[in-house]
């Protein structure tokens, strides 16, 4: 049944399968109508008999003719190629990688008809796009006979030399492969349908219901009948058994759901012509079944002259007399062919061409690209910018429907940057390179989100296709099935090894295939399973996987190239992209002029003419270009300064010295760039067609410092320090140079997240190594071909980074701290942070704190060496005064954390800092016995010392901290005590007397007797020490009474 379905804005036909669902015994078929140029269901009327073929209805425009003639499938549609398959691929790019063929009708049914008949000649070209084929009909007599079509000339060259060798005259076995049909029988038939729309429409005025007798002599001229049936135009989504097609075809169909006859098609036969044979009934039994149609009326003539009709079902075509064939057998054909062909044409982007000459026994298939290649010049070969431009689409259309087939995206653009010339076609491969590398290295895996769900480490489900996950394929190229044969030309059959043949060099593979051709036998086609099916579904392994390293690996290796051919285009100077709308703009357009015509003034709008008013057709996904410049933005860019800063001497190649310290895709057009166009320029006299490559240069360095930035993250997981550094230096200067690119403030926020991550790891990687930094700088100071390439794209926008302080060598330990303090400060002022998880925004803190406390210690031990070297307490009072900033600014932190014990661990690092401060002090002033301001740190010693020990919690994994303090606190008070010793007896006074005994009561009171071993002897022995000396200063009361 035929019926309207309307999706959105677009009205489509759709046959559903209340037809004839099986037809034989066992072949099953199936038939969705994806598109007809038919607006609705024309009801089947017969005509009157006797009426005369050969006129058309003289009222045809009122009798539905009008409709017939002119609703051709987009008529006025432009397509970028001439090839019908190739179009049709690009019209349902979805089912690209889907279907296992793609063609026109005409050609399926030239190859399921070649065995039945060996006279027919059979001239097709072959590609291949994952598991889909695409048929196109190749007219050999049209391409290679005539003189003017020079472009096939390396063809006929190898026709002339391989196939064709031997015979004396070469041009007769050259049969054009699409005769003209006889001139009577297309325009009495053509005719029929138009009588045949008049009866359905049932208008008095037309001649439908006239027979000869009685027509007027007086007949307008009637305009020559189409070459095809054109207005029944329908492209249709077949799958024959397990083989699937999209395929286009012209049949009549006519038919509504409320008549007796839903579905039928029209045929015209000759009443005193012989029945039909087995070709002429396997034509119509495949022509209904491509488009489900259950019947087909058969409408009998003499001489033009209707005698009757007669209506059979398809399912009873294949039982006629003198017409009878087994649809098994057919589908044994067709599997066997879709075996061979799919087995022999392995190489996704290669032209192959099957080729039968008339009476020929076999069938074969040339790879033109392989054979070819020394005759074929750049760009001789006609569908390689066609195929290239289509896998572009495809693997576009894939990309933005977020369907996961990885695998299929990356085998797309694979063929597309190696099928079209980067210096012409330099937008649409810059954008491949940049897919190719967004596929490896995703934005997300900045956040170790490398796909759906999971790290790299442990690859989910969905890193492979499903539709590819039954294959065995595992060595990246298709294998032939176990024991599959082919026949030579001397009838001989041969084993194909696909080992031995990637043993052999180039040279000998060239001369073998010159001497075995593949090829099959006609007769071999019968065969039920020739070749095993599992071909079929065979394709060349393209999944996504693999270890960081090397994802990372490849990915920047587009990102090489990707930038190669921005620079390399705009140093040029030329309109590429202009170059290639004009080359893929339809042939019935005008091409649009950039300026306004002479006489018209700035300002005056022009009326369009009442005739061309209507809908315009325009893509859904290329935004409208605005003829004017931004009012915010100034004449002089940045971005202008910038693309000028490529000078003769940026383009030697040489690196210039750096300090040590969602693509989108092209408009249907190919006119302009969703993700690489659409760029405002800023002067109303700068070149337009330049913005591309601002925007192609600024993702290319995004995904560059992305890249990088997961590099230097894997190098930091395994502690290579160095190398992690030398990355995010790669990572910032790439950074900069694409913001350099975006002239909107709001757009550059949105990279803030890519920052702050560049910030966080180097500060971490600062605090990691400031042990061991001096031995990090030999990995720091490596670089590669690969990274001097990228940076010096990049240092022709930014010389030296702003933000080079990031990536800079320290030249000691405390620089190194500092600036990892630095980066965290920096972080914090970012707006993105507040967006991040509350985990994250913690750690970051706990990691801050840390820093800083290290940073402390570190200067506590340059305090600590200035001390021993005797310098003055002036000398290290700027050390000494950051130190304890830091260490103040610890505690608080940690505190917040509820991390008491790591606070307590810094007020005691803050008590030695004073205990390095009187030692400083007492250096400076070595004649004084014992000055004030020592006092005053010492007892500021004591402070901190017991504000440490309350803050530890209390377990037993603090007791070893807490003994320590208390040995800490108890040498400290005898030590101080000691001080006062060393005074002259005289100079004691009353006060000094009973500090002392308060100072060695104190540190008794931290003399334990349950001690652990570690202390327990020290501890004795300053007990003793402090009764000995108690006893001293009771003997001196005692004297002094």
């Amino acid at each position: 049944m035929l019926y309207i379905q309307q999706a959105g804005q677009e009205t489509r036909l759709v046959s559903t399968s209340s037809g004839p669902s099986t037809t034989g015994s066992e072949v099953k078929s199936s038939a969705v109508v994806k598109y007809s140029s038919v607006k609705f269901p024309v009801q089947f009327s017969t005509i009157r008999l006797n009426t005369d073929l050969n006129y058309p209805p003289s009222g045809r425009h009122q009798a539905g003719f009008y409709m017939f003639q002119d609703q051709h499938m987009h008529h006025n549609a432009p397509h970028f190629s001439q090839f019908l398959s190739v179009n049709m691929a690009d019209t349902y790019q979805d089912l690209v990688g889907k279907v296992d063929v793609i063609s026109s009708s005409k050609n399926i049914k030239t190859l399921l008809k070649m065995p039945y008949s060996e006279s027919p000649s059979v001239s097709i070209i072959v590609h291949r796009l994952r598991k889909t084929l695409l048929l196109e009909e190749f007219d050999v007599h049209k391409h290679l006979l005539k003189k003017e079509a020079e472009e096939w000339s390396w063809l006929k060259s190898y026709y002339n030399k391989v196939i064709a060798k031997g015979q004396e005259d070469k041009s007769k076995c050259i049969v054009s492969a699409n005769p003209r049909r006889d001139s009577f029988t297309e325009k009495i038939y053509m005719n029929l349908i138009r009588h045949s729309f008049a009866a359905s429409v049932d208008v008095s005025e037309c001649t439908a219901l006239e027979t000869a007798d009685n027509r007027s002599k007086h007949i307008e001229p009637v305009l020559e009948p189409p070459e095809d049936l054109k207005g029944f135009h329908h492209e249709t989504l077949w799958k024959f058994e397990d083989i699937s097609m999209l395929i286009d075809s012209d049949l009549p169909i006519f038919g509504s759901g409320e008549t007796r006859r839903p579905c039928i098609s029209l045929r015209l036969r000759d009443a005193r012509s012989p029945p039909i044979n087995v070709l002429t009934g396997l034509d119509y039994w495949l022509d209904n079944l491509m488009s489900n149609v259950p019947e087909v009326a058969m409408c009998y003539h003499v001489n033009g002259l209707v005698q009757k009709y007669e209506v059979m079902r398809t399912e009873d075509i294949p039982n006629l007399e003198n017409s009878s064939f087994d649809p098994n057998e057919v589908l044994d054909i067709a599997q066997n062919l879709m075996s061979f062909i799919k087995r022999q044409a392995a190489v996704e982007g290669h032209t192959y061409w099957l080729y039968k000459s008339e009476n020929d026994d076999m069938v074969k298939l040339y790879d033109l690209t392989d054979y070819c290649k020394n005759e074929i010049s750049e760009g001789d070969n006609p569908f390689t910018v066609p195929v290239g431009l289509l896998c572009h689409r495809v693997g576009r259309n894939l990309i933005r429907s977020k369907q996961r087939r990885t695998a299929d995206v990356r085998a797309m653009f694979e063929n597309c940057v190696r099928l079209l010339d980067e210096n012409k076609h330099a937008q649409v491969c810059a954008e491949a390179h940049f897919h190719l590398s967004d596929l490896w290295v995703p934005d997300k895996s900045v956040n170790d989100v490398w796909q759906e769900k999971g790290r790299i480490s442990d690859p989910p489900s969905d890193l492979y296709d499903e539709d590819e996950a039954g294959s065995d394929d595992s060595s990246g190229q298709e294998k032939p099935a176990d024991n599959a044969e082919y026949v030579r030309e001397d009838g001989s059959k041969n084993v194909k090894s696909l080992k031995l043949e990637e043993e052999k060099t180039a040279s000998e593979k060239y001369q073998e295939r010159e001497k075995s051709i593949n090829a099959v036998a006609i007769k071999e086609l019968f065969v039920r399973g020739m070749i095993k099916r599992k071909a079929w579904n065979t394709v060349q392994a393209c999944h996504i996987a693999g270890s960081t390293d090397e994802r990372c690996t490849i990915a920047l290796s587009h990102i090489r190239k990707g930038l190669n051919i921005v620079d390399k285009d705009m140093s040029k100077g030329k309109n590429i992209g202009l170059v290639e709308t004009q080359r893929t703009c339809s042939p019935s357009k005008a091409i649009p002029l950039h300026y306004a015509p002479l006489g018209k003034k700035r300002g005056e709008r022009e009326e369009r003419p009442k005739e061309q008013e209507g809908p315009q057709r325009c893509n859904p996904f290329t935004p409208i270009p605005l003829h004017y410049a931004s009012l915010n933005k100034s004449k002089e860019s940045s971005v202008d300064a910038a693309s000028s800063d490529t000078s003769d001497g940026n383009r030697t190649g040489k690196i210039s010295p750096v300090s040590h310290s969602e693509m989108p895709g092209l408009g249907a057009d190919y006119n302009t760039s969703e993700g690489f166009a659409g760029y405002p320029s800023t002067t109303e006299d700068e070149d337009v067609s330049q913005s591309w490559h601002f925007e192609a240069k600024f993702q290319l360095l995004k995904k560059a410092a992305i890249i990088y930035f997961v590099l230097a993250k894997e190098f930091y997981e395994i502690k290579k320090y160095g190398h992690t550094l030398r990355h995010l230096r790669y990572a910032v200067h790439c950074y900069e140079a694409m913001q350099l690119l975006k002239r909107d403030s709001k757009e550059k926020h949105e990279n803030e997240e890519l920052f702050l991550m560049l910030l966080y790891l180097a500060a971490k990687t600062r605090f990691s190594m400031h042990t061991n930094w001096q031995s990090c700088h030999k990995d720091f100071e490596e670089l590669g071909e690969e990274e001097a390439a990228i940076l010096h794209s990049a240092q022709s926008l930014v010389t030296t980074p702003r933000n080079a302080w990031i990536y800079e060598w320290p030249n000691n330990k405390e620089s190194n701290l500092l600036a990892a303090s630095e980066a965290y400060q920096q972080a914090f002022k970012l707006p993105i942070l507040k967006k991040k998880p509350q985990s994250f925004y913690l750690l970051m803190k706990k990691n801050y704190a840390a820093c800083i406390m290290t940073l402390g210690y570190t200067q506590l031990e340059i305090c600590k060496e200035k001390v021993c070297k005797k310098d003055s307490f002036a000398t290290i009072q700027p050390v000494w005064n950051k130190s304890l900033v830091n260490f103040q600014k610890a505690i608080k932190m940690f505190e917040k954390f509820g991390d008491k014990n790591t606070a307590g661990h810094n007020c005691v690092n803050v008590a030695y800092l004073y205990v390095l401060a009187a030692a400083a002090v007492v250096n400076d002033s070595p004649s004084d016995l014992f000055p004030a301001q020592e006092k005053e740190y010492l007892s500021k010693v004591v402070e901190w010392y017991e504000k440490g020990l309350s803050k530890y919690e209390k377990g037993e994994k603090n007791d070893s901290y807490r003994e320590t303090i208390n040995h800490n606190l108890r040498m400290h008070y005898h030590q101080l005590a000691q001080r006062y010793f060393t005074l002259p007896t005289g100079m004691i006074t009353e006060q000094d007397l009973r500090c002392i005994k308060d100072l060695l009561q104190k540190s008794l009171s931290y003399c334990f007797t349950d001690l652990r071993e570690k202390h327990l002897k020290q501890s004795q022995i300053c007990a003793a020490n402090n009764h000995l000396n108690l006893a001293r200063v009771f003997d001196v009361e005692a004297a002094s009474c």
